[in-house]
C-alpha cells in the first residue's frame, strides 16, 4: 500500500516504550519498588505488543484501510483452494524461520562451549549484525513488494527493472556501511563494550563479519525477489541444507574439535551465505519472468482494476515519493483504489459453466455457434 510513515513512527515510539518500560518495571515508580531483573523481559513483551496494537488501531480503526478489500466474515470465504495457496507460501517461510532460529540457538550452544568470553564477543558481533541488517533491509523489502505487485499486474519487464534497481541500491548502501564499519572498527565495537579482551576478539572477527554481511545482504535481496515470485521452497531447502550441512559442522568441528575458536563460528556463517547466494543467483538467472507473471495473474482471485496508465501513474507516484523530487508543475495524485469482488477458482468455474449453458441454449433455442 506504500503507507510507510505510520510503521516508522510506531517503530521509533516502541523504542521509547521499551526504555520507559524498563525503567518502570525494573526500578518502580512512586511507592512501588518495581520487579527488578524480571521487569526487563516484561518491558520487552509490552513493547512487542505495543507495535501490532498501535498499527491495528491506526490501519483498521482509524483509517479503515481494510474496508475496500474486506466485506466482513463469511463462512464461504475459507475454501480449500485459498487454504492451499496460503500454506504453499506460508509453510516454507515458517519452516525457514524455524530452521534459522534453531541454528542460531545451536551456534550459541557451541559458543557457550568455548567459554564466557566467546559468548560475550558473539553477542557483540550479533548485535552489530542486527543493526546493519536493519539499515539495508528497507531496500530489500521494498524490492520484494514491488516485484510482486508488477508480476501480479502482468508487467514482468517492470518487475525485472525494479529488481535491478533494488540490487544497485543495496550494493551502494551495503558497500558504504561496510566501509564505515571497517574504518571505525574500534569505535563501532566500543558502543557495545569497553573491555580490552572483547575488543580484541571482536576486531579479529570483524573482517570475516563484514564480508559475510555484504554477501548476506545480496543473498537476502535475491531471496526477497524469489519470495515475491512465491518461490519460497527454493529458499527453504537452501537454508535447511546450508544450516545443517555447512554452518553447524563447520562451527562444531572447527571451533571445538580442531580448536580454532571464535573466528570459525563466523567462517561458518560466511560459508552458508556464499552457498545461499550462489543458489539464489542461479535460480534468478534461470527464472522466466513472463512465465512468473502469467502464474501470478492466473492465481489472482480478482482481476486487476487499474488500467496500464493508472499502474504507470501509481509507479511514478511511488518513485517520486521515495526519491523526494517531482517534475516541475506535476502534482502526483494516487488514484483511488477500487477493489473488484473476489472470485475463487470454484466461482470462476461456475460462472464459465453458466456462460456455456447460455451459449448452448442461444436465442429461441438456437445455439449461438
Amino acid at each position: 500500500m506504500s503507507v510507510l510513515l505510520p510503521t516508522t513512527f510506531v517503530g521509533i515510539t516502541s523504542i521509547g516504550v521499551a526504555i520507559l518500560g524498563n525503567y518502570v518495571f525494573i526500578y518502580g515508580i512512586g511507592p512501588w519498588d518495581g520487579l527488578g531483573f524480571v521487569g526487563s523481559p516484561l518491558s520487552t513483551v509490552v513493547a512487542a505488543w505495543y507495535q501490532p496494537c498501535a498499527l491495528f488501531c491506526y490501519g483498521f480503526l482509524y483509517k479503515k484501510y481494510h474496508v475496500p478489500a474486506w466485506k466482513g466474515w463469511d463462512l464461504r470465504q475459507p475454501t480449500w483452494c485459498r487454504l492451499k495457496a496460503f500454506l504453499t507460501i506460508a509453510g516454507p517461510i515458517a519452516g525457514n524461520s524455524f530452521v534459522s532460529n534453531l541454528a542460531n540457538a545451536l551456534i550459541s550452544l557451541v559458543a557457550a562451549k568455548l567459554g564466557p568470553a566467546t559468548i560475550a564477543a558473539n553477542a557483540v558481533i550479533s548485535g552489530m549484525w542486527g543493526i546493519l541488517w536493519a539499515l539495508f533491509w528497507g531496500y530489500g523489502c521494498a524490492t520484494q513488494v514491488r516485484v510482486a505487485n508488477y508480476l501480479g499486474a502482468g508487467e514482468p519487464g517492470r518487475a525485472k527493472c525494479v529488481a535491478t534497481l533494488g540490487l544497485i541500491c543495496t550494493l551502494l548502501v551495503v558497500g558504504l556501511l561496510a566501509l564505515i564499519t571497517s574504518w571505525f572498527d574500534k569505535d563501532v565495537i566500543a558502543i557495545y563494550t569497553g573491555d580490552p579482551a572483547l575488543l580484541d576478539a571482536c576486531k579479529r572477527v570483524l573482517p570475516i563479519f563484514i564480508v559475510a554481511y555484504v554477501v548476506e545482504s545480496v543473498e537476502m535481496l535475491f531471496g526477497g525477489i524469489l519470495t515475491g515470485m512465491s518461490q519460497v521452497k527454493v529458499i527453504f531447502w537452501t537454508s535447511t541444507i546450508a544450516t545443517w550441512f555447512i554452518n553447524l559442522p563447520v562451527a562444531y568441528v572447527g571451533g571445538l574439535t580442531m580448536g580454532f575458536g571464535f573466528p570459525v563460528l563466523w567462517i561458518g556463517v560466511l560459508s552458508v551465505e556464499i552457498f545461499k547466494l550462489s543458489v539464489c543467483a542461479v535460480s534468478l538467472w534461470r527464472v522466466n519472468w513472463h512465465s512468473m507473471s502469467e502464474r501470478a495473474v492466473n492465481a489472482m482471485e480478482a482481476a486487476p482494476a487499474k488500467t496500464l496508465a493508472e499502474v504507470e501513474k501509481g509507479a511514478v507516484n511511488y518513485i517520486t515519493a521515495v526519491v523526494g523530487s517531482q517534475p516541475t508543475g506535476y502534482i502526483a495524485a494516487m488514484p483511488k483504489s477500487v477493489t473488484p469482488p473476489l472470485s475463487t477458482p470454484y466461482a470462476r468455474q461456475k460462472r464459465l459453466a453458466r456462460m456455456m449453458r447460455r451459449m448452448n441454449h442461444g436465442v429461441d433455442g438456437i445455439p449461438l455457434y
